[in-house]
This record gives C-alpha cells, sequence and structure tokens, in this order.
C-alpha cells in the first residue's frame, strides 16, 4: 500500500518507497527461518524444492505481467527510443539483473521520467539475488555453528554489519540498486528469525511500547520521508527498525493491538494480492504517463491503481494459486517446476527480442522523418565517450549534454581547423562530486587535458541544474540543500579553474540548453510542434540561476574563462521550439538532436579560436 500510495502520488505518502525497505526485512524474517527449520530437522536443505517453491511463487505472475507489459507497450509506446527501453528491461527482469541494468542506464531512481513501465522490477531482482546467495549463508553459517543459535545469530549480525558499512561507504545509486548493499535489510530479519526461534514474548506492556513505536516510525517514513532525504542510507535505518520492532512486537500469542489490527480484514486480502498488486500497478501508471508525455494526474492514477488491484486478484483467482496450491502436470515435482520456470523465462526473453526487432526498423523510419541519427547513437548510450580528432584540439568535457553538444563543436571547430575530443560521462558534472567513479573520470580526463600539449582549451558542458540543484523543472527542482549545492559546485568549479589557469590553457563555461516541457521526439510523435514548443520567458527563468553562477565563476579568470550562450541559436524572442521544419532539434527534454546541437554551438566559433590562441 505504501508503494502504490507513492507511485500514484497520493497525499501522505512521500515516502511510501520504503515499502521496498519492509519487505526486504520480513523476507529476510521469513526465509531465513524456513532454512533455519529445515536444517534443524533433516539436516539439510532440499535445494530442488526450495528453488522450485520460489520459481512456483514468484514466476508464474511475473510472466505473465511482463507478456502482458510487452504487449501493451507495442501499442501504447513508441519505437524511438521506448520500445527498446522496454525490451531491454523486460530481458533483464527475467533473468533477475534488472537492478544492474538500471544502476547503469538510469542511475538515480528518484530523478528517473516515471515512464519506464518495469523499473519496479529492480526490488525483485534483488529479492531474487538474495535467494540465490542467502540459503548458502545459512547453511554455511549453520555448519560452522553446529546448529546453535547464538553464533547463527552472531554470523547474520556480522554480515548485516558488513553489508551496511559497505552500503555506506557507497554512492546512493549503488547503495540503492545493488544487492550486497541491500543485504544488511534481510540480514535484520534474519537475525530476527534467530532470535524469534529462542525468545519468550515481553510483557504486553513492553510489546505494546515497542509496537506503537514502530508503526509511529514506519508511518512517519511513509508519510515524511521525501525524495530529498538521504536515501538509502543512512535513512533507511528508520523504517528497517520499524519494521524489526513490528516483528518482534507481533511474535507469538497474545499480540498487543499495536499489531492486531494489521490482521484486521481487509488488510490480509490486500496481502494475499500484494504480491500481483505491486507487480501489475507501475506498468499500468508508466504507460499511461508515457502516453500523457510525463504528465501525472492522481485521479487517473488512483483509477489505474484500483484496476491493477482487479487485475491482482484475478491473477492470484486464476494464475497464482492454481500452480501453487493445485500444481497441475509437471508442477507436481520439483524438476517439472524448474523446467517450466525455464520455459516461462524463455518465452519471455523472445517476445522482448521480438518487440525489440521490430522496433528497430521502425526506429529507422523515425529517424528518417524527424532527421535523427539512429537510436543506436542516442544520448545516454555510453557512460563514457571519447571521440578524437585533429592536431590542435580542444575538449568537450562533462556529462552527457557534452556528448550531445558535441556534433555542434565539431561542426565549428572544423573550418577552423582545430579538432574536438569529447570526454564524457553521464550524470558526472565537469567538477566531480560525491561519486568516487565520477571523481576518477574527472580527475584522469583533468590529466589528459593539462599534459597534453595538442589540447588547447576547453568546452565544459553540464545540465548544470542537475548538479547545481537550482530552482526550476526537471531534475534540479529546488530543495532544502538548494544553496549548499549552489556552493559546492561554484567552489568545484573555482578549484579546477585555478588549475587550469595555471596550467596556462583556458575554459569556455557552456550555458545550459534549453529545456523543453516534455521529451522532444515523443513529444513530436503525439502532439503537434506548437504544443511541443517552450515559451522563452519560462527557459530564461529556469536557466538564470546557473548562467548567474557562471558568470561569477568567470569573472574570477578574466584571462582564461568565458561563458558562452547558444540559446539564440535555438530559440526566438518568444518561444524554443522542439523542431525546425519538420527536424527535431531535442531527442527528450533536456539533449539536443546533432540539428539542435549545431544550432545552439552555431555562434561559438570566436570562443573556440579564443581558446586556441596562444
Amino acid at each position: 500500500m505504501a508503494v502504490v500510495g507513492y507511485h500514484v502520488g497520493l497525499p501522505g505518502f512521500a515516502g511510501g518507497f520504503v515499502g521496498v525497505d519492509v519487505f526486504f526485512v520480513v523476507s529476510g524474517f521469513l526465509i531465513s527461518g524456513l532454512l533455519l527449520r529445515e536444517l534443524d530437522v533433516s539436516g539439510r536443505v532440499d535445494w530442488a524444492a526450495f528453488y522450485a517453491r520460489r520459481a512456483r511463487r514468484l514466476l508464474p505472475a511475473l510472466a505473465v505481467v511482463l507478456c502482458a507489459t510487452l504487449a501493451l507497450g507495442s501499442v501504447l509506446l513508441l519505437p524511438w527510443l521506448e520500445q527498446p527501453a522496454l525490451a531491454r528491461s523486460a530481458v533483464a527482469t527475467a533473468l533477475f539483473v534488472a537492478n544492474v541494468l538500471y544502476l547503469h542506464e538510469l542511475a538515480d531512481y528518484f530523478a528517473v521520467p516515471g515512464t519506464s513501465p518495469l523499473l519496479h522490477t529492480w526490488s525483485l531482482s534483488v529479492e531474487e539475488q538474495f535467494y540465490f546467495a542467502w540459503p548458502l549463508l545459512v547453511v554455511g553459517l549453520h555448519r560452522l555453528a553446529r546448529g546453535r543459535a547464538g553464533l547463527i545469530g552472531a554470523g547474520f549480525c556480522a554480515i548485516g554489519l558488513a553489508s551496511f558499512a559497505v552500503a555506506v561507504s557507497m554512492p546512493a545509486p549503488e547503495a540503492f540498486f545493488l544487492a550486497h548493499a541491500r543485504a544488511w535489510e534481510f540480514a535484520v530479519g534474519a537475525a530476527l528469525a534467530v532470535a524469534a526461534r529462542a525468545w519468550t514474548p515481553a510483557a504486553g506492556a513492553a510489546r505494546a511500547v515497542v509496537g506503537v513505536g514502530g508503526l509511529v516510525v514506519l508511518a512517519a517514513t511513509t508519510a515524511m520521508l521525501g525524495e530529498g532525504a538521504h536515501f538509502p542510507m543512512p535513512t533507511a535505518l528508520l523504517p528497517v527498525c520499524a519494521t524489526a520492532a513490528l516483528l518482534v512486537a507481533g511474535h507469538g500469542a497474545g499480540a498487543p493491538a499495536a499489531t492486531r489490527f494489521l490482521s484486521a480484514w481487509p488488510l490480509p486480502l490486500l496481502g494475499r494480492w500484494s504480491y500481483s498488486w505491486y507487480l501489475w500497478h507501475w506498468p499500468l501508471l508508466a504507460l499511461a504517463r508515457s502516453a500523457a508525455l510525463e504528465e501525472r494526474h492522481l485521479g487517473r492514477g488512483a483509477a489505474l491503481a484500483l484496476l491493477a488491484l482487479a487485475l491482482a486478484a484475478a491473477t492470484v483467482r486464476w494464475v497464482e494459486d492454481p500452480v501453487r496450491f493445485g500444481r497441475p502436470g509437471p508442477l507436481r515435482t520439483s524438476r517439472g517446476s524448474l523446467l517450466l520456470a525455464g520455459a516461462a523465462t524463455a518465452v519471455v526473453v523472445m517476445a522482448a527480442l521480438a518487440l525489440d526487432t521490430r522496433a528497430a526498423a521502425a526506429s529507422a523510419r523515425v529517424a528518417r522523418r524527424l532527421g535523427l541519427e539512429p537510436p543506436a547513437s542516442a544520448v545516454g548510450a555510453r557512460p563514457d565517450s571519447t571521440a578524437r580528432a585533429g592536431a590542435t584540439t580542444v575538449f568537450v568535457w562533462g556529462d552527457s549534454h557534452a556528448l550531445s553538444l558535441t556534433a555542434g563543436a565539431r561542426a565549428v571547430a572544423a573550418p577552423l581547423g582545430f579538432g574536438i575530443e569529447t570526454r564524457s560521462r553521464d550524470n558526472c558534472a565537469p567538477v566531480g562530486g560525491e561519486d568516487a567513479g565520477c571523481n576518477a573520470f574527472n580527475a584522469a580526463t583533468f590529466t589528459a587535458f593539462v599534459e597534453n600539449p595538442e589540447v588547447a582549451g576547453v568546452l565544459f558542458v553540464a545540465r548544470w541544474s542537475r548538479h547545481g540543484g537550482f530552482p526550476g523543472r526537471g531534475i534540479g527542482i529546488a530543495t532544502p540543500g538548494t544553496r549548499e549545492m549552489e556552493t559546492r559546485l561554484e567552489r568545484g568549479l573555482f578549484a579546477t579553474l585555478r588549475r587550469i589557469e595555471a596550467a596556462g590553457k583556458r575554459a569556455v563555461l557552456v550555458a545550459p540548453v534549453p529545456e523543453l516541457a516534455a521529451a522532444g521526439v515523443p513529444c513530436l510523435l503525439r502532439r503537434s510542434p506548437a504544443e511541443c514548443a517552450r515559451p522563452r520567458a519560462r527557459v530564461d527563468a529556469d536557466r538564470q540561476a546557473a548562467i548567474a553562477l557562471l558568470d561569477r565563476v568567470a569573472t574570477r579568470f578574466p584571462r582564461s574563462v568565458r561563458v558562452y550562450d547558444g540559446i539564440d541559436g535555438l530559440c526566438s524572442a518568444l518561444v524554443c521550439p522542439a523542431d525546425e521544419n519538420g527536424a527535431a532539434l531535442f531527442v527528450d527534454s533536456h539533449h539536443t538532436s546533432r540539428r539542435g546541437a549545431e544550432r545552439y554551438m552555431g555562434a561559438a566559433a570566436p570562443a573556440v579560436r579564443w581558446l586556441v590562441e596562444r
């Protein structure tokens, strides 16, 4: 309920994403308890039976939803980028590596558009990876401890502490998506499963206090946490500890009223439907938002959530229960269940590949119609990229916007006899940040820049609002830490430019490109060009703070730094269009196409010439 409320946008569910953390703790509690009981009784784990049970529990509903989502996506999504992305995510989901795919392609769960129909399956991949690794750890600990509960619990605590330390040391995206950074949440549940085998339920008053405390903390985090919190680390401690408190309070006979109400109708019924509800709700919301160009509507979202609940009830009635409890045909044996699981996975993969093949041909037609490059070279296809040309070279250094503006920089530099070398990394400002990988990339780029005598200067390109937290639309929305982020970016730019000046080289800070209200290509394919354009006044307002920061920094280095703003190449005095005579100027809402890059950088010849002057 928390996750669905968050995705729909219901008031009071700003932190509903913590429902996944609750699930991880409960999963660790249940699975570890089952394994330990089996080890105590038989001294071994029947691996085939264990994984057959997991397959019968998880795969039937998942396969149905994946095939349905692929079918709907083939009709409702655009072949340009959207359908290939859906196909990739369906394959990754079927193979239970969706969390790795989304870490690589999207980086930040909270910053991506709400139109990735299978984004929610990252948590299922983490769970399935847990099912593959955790039983081995449980068996190993049980044998090392010779069945002694205290030692087994200590082992779970050690694993949890190690995972927690790893998660704290990681950048937020890795800590969010990767299974070993989430293992501490499962370990908390596992440690409680060990303790539950030995403890005597506390007195009623104590359990009531623990239960009420858990509910209050969980309700507060669900209602008030919000996306601006430092999540998952260390903020995830709140829902994890709250869930642990509820498990403690609810264990044994005579549970207090604080937890007893969770067993009152209709909550157990929702619990029976919850897995299928989780599977169905997000594809419906995401497909609807994609058709509406990411526009959210509370009423529509609530109606789709109720439709998903009805589909969940039907899935439980006609898919989940017959497979789990009826077990017809080959499902009667563990081997047959596992073979059918493999067959279901193969069907999903083949359906996804068929969609991708079909989309490729249609994408080529879209590319020709809108004057675009083929999707394989679209922005964001590679996290790091380098393109070299010429003897006297200018670096284009920055995030994915640097890659998208490279074509424009080349068009300007080539007639002047200069080459362009692009160094870009997605979501990585050219001044570093909290991401260790980004910092390492920037350090290597800086060394290559200052030590190569053929490299005369650098064009710094970034979506500055993304890295500075300025007020405005898109990712760079205002947060309580906005000014702090802006100051950090300014300090980082100043430090980098001071080193560049000391090396005797020059830099041009490229002002942020205009941002549309909706993604360029999807909007042009679904609406009229006039509807896809954005008023120039709003674009100027969004860019004002970032440009002011760049100007402040540049004035500190009058001999070695300039600011270039090419907005007049893309926008008139009144409007910033999404196309020019039918040719798209933007791929999405903030990455330019080749035509758009050439228009934006069209007046940059004086700045590029100044960079290479000796």
